[in-house]
């Protein structure tokens, strides 16, 4: 079980006084043999046999404190019974070495500056107290021949004396140990504060450069004084550079009132309340320009010192830049969204009449004779009348396939191998096909299977070949491949032409509406895209000016 530290202090006091204790005793008993026999050379006769058995003593007090101190947790307990025992051994030697003349009752001395390390305030003055009464009650017993006393008889004044001033010197040096005691207390607890504070501060700094809100603190004069890392990251400074800087160098003028404010209502020690307003802040790395500053929500609050006093200012500043191109762009979509629903409307009453002028039309055709100027003029107009049915109808199938609104088509199997051999068939009698293009289709043996609408996916074929072919107004080159991946279960078609290509310009924009060529309305790869996206498949352009272009279509088995 680990332990805490206070307890190992504890342990290392306790161990500390009892080894300390035997080695001092020894240390005395050497030096007390070696005082006895005139300094020259040590003597059996001389030997200090009181010292002697205060060491055995001490050897079997060691003994004993050792084992309580391996089974015992209450360590503090023990340090207060062993000082007092100590109290009692030095009692019983000065007792035995000259009673209140003793050259050990500076033992006591010792004992309690051992004390003012070991123990409290309050203990240590108890054991300078017990020290002093067992100093007292030895020497009254000595002076009375209760005790054995090798002291020479004095006066009873010089006695008293003595007593007396030994005494009020053990109580003076406990008073002092105890302060000295409390100090080391204070001093102890002042570092561990100390401590828990830098802990503290290292947290505080760690989760003010983490957090992605901008903090930046200025002084009273709107100098700044510290900025966090992330609105290093929003103004292009570091807190090194921007410090001593002015504030409204960072901020555009919409921050200056708020932040007198701030200072006003603190110096009136008034509330201030921490209002939300938005500002545009200048980022060095936009190069200064300021078309390009961020747009930032902005709090400015004082910071209070514990006295009252506003001795700054705290801003803290969100990036909103974003969320406003967000909203901009939602509220155009909005927009775009009421223009398509009134043009899909536009369109279905349009579509109505054209119907009924196709038709008369094409009644008018029949009685009119063929090979004539009537007769070609009908031609036309019901030629850019189907034109203008067609343009209608995929403007109202784009439309539905980008809003969303669409009924969700019915999947089934369906063989890409057989549509594309029906699509082929069409271009074949189609009139747009000329014998200056040539059409090559590499299809595997076995039908390519696929969970689609059958009826989406050859609009995705003929789509395809008509762009490829209007591509080739010169003749050229039309290859379509139809291959199966095994690896991620997939059928891939490939579309590849050799006519004009497209411009990286166009490419960018190739599935916007209304971007093709003139011989359509341009919602041919936009009708692509979508049923597409809505089959879980990927599309894929690449195109090179004057060499061609491959389109690849990859959807999921």
């Amino acid at each position: 079980m680990e332990r805490s530290p206070e307890i190992d202090s504890l342990i290392s006091k306790t161990r500390g006084l009892i080894y300390g204790r035997l080695a001092l005793i020894f240390m005395l008993m050497l030096a007390g043999w070696w005082w006895t026999s005139n300094y020259l050379e040590l003597s059996a006769d001389s030997f200090p046999i009181r010292l002697f058995i205060l060491f055995l003593i001490a050897i079997a007090l060691t003994l004993l404190y050792l084992f309580l101190l391996r089974f015992d947790s209450d360590y503090l307990w023990q340090i207060r019974a062993q000082l007092i025992i100590d109290i009692l051994l030095i009692s019983w030697l000065v007792s035995e070495t000259g009673g209140y003349m003793s050259p050990y009752v500076t033992l006591y001395i010792v004992l309690i500056s051992v004390a003012g390390y070991s123990l409290i305030k309050s203990e240590t003055i108890v054991v300078s107290i017990l020290s002093a009464l067992g100093y007292s009650v030895v020497s009254f017993l000595s002076r009375d021949s209760l005790f054995y006393s090798s002291s020479a008889e004095i006066p009873a004044s010089r006695f008293l004396q003595t007593v007396a001033f030994n005494t009020v010197g053990i109580l003076i040096v406990g008073l002092l140990a105890g302060h000295l005691s409390e100090r080391r207390i204070v001093s102890r607890k002042l570092k561990e504060t100390e401590e828990s504070f830098d802990d503290l501060n290292i947290l505080h700094e760690r989760i003010v450069e983490s957090i992605p809100t901008g903090l930046i603190t200025t002084d009273i004069a709107g100098k700044i004084r510290t900025v966090n890392r992330a609105a290093a990251v929003m103004t292009g400074y570091t807190s090194a550079e921007a410090k001593g800087e002015s504030i409204y160098r960072l901020f555009a003028d919409d921050i200056r009132n708020s932040v007198e404010l701030c200072l006003q209502r603190a110096s009136e020690q008034r509330k201030f309340p921490a209002a939300h307003f938005e500002s545009a802040i200048s980022s060095r790395s936009n190069g200064g320009n300021p078309e390009h500053d961020a747009t930032v929500a902005c709090i400015v609050a004082p910071l209070v010192a514990r006295s009252g006093m506003v001795n700054g200012l705290l801003i803290s500043f969100q990036d909103i830049s974003k969320i406003r191109a967000m909203e901009e762009s939602l509220r155009q979509s909005d927009r775009l969204a009421a223009v398509g629903r009134m043009a899909a409307g536009l369109a279905h009453e349009i579509r109505n009449p054209l119907g009924s002028m196709s038709s008369a039309m094409q009644f008018l055709e029949e009685h009119v004779k063929p090979e004539t100027a009537d007769a070609n003029l009908l031609g036309v107009v019901l030629r850019e009348s189907d034109r203008l049915n067609e343009i209608i109808t995929n403007f109202l199938t784009y439309a539905q396939l980008s809003g969303g609104k669409a009924e969700k088509q019915h999947l089934e199997p369906t063989d890409v191998r057989a549509a594309i051999n029906d699509c082929l068939l069409l271009l074949k009698h189609s009139r747009e096909l000329g014998d200056s293009i040539e059409i090559n289709a590499e299809l595997p043996d076995e039908p390519a299977t696929i969970m689609a609408n059958e009826t989406q996916i050859k609009q995705v074929l003929w789509n395809l070949a008509q762009n490829a072919i209007n591509a080739m107004p010169e003749g050229g080159t039309l290859d379509i491949t139809l291959a199966e991946s095994s690896s991620d279960e997939s059928v891939s078609i490939v579309f590849k032409d050799s006519g004009c290509g497209i411009t990286p310009e166009k490419i960018d924009r190739l599935y916007e509406p209304f971007t093709g060529s003139s011989k359509g309305a341009g919602l041919g790869l936009s009708i692509v895209h979508g049923i597409v996206r809505d089959h879980g498949g990927i599309i894929n352009v690449e195109s090179k000016v004057s060499e061609g272009t491959a389109v690849t279509i990859r959807f999921p088995r």
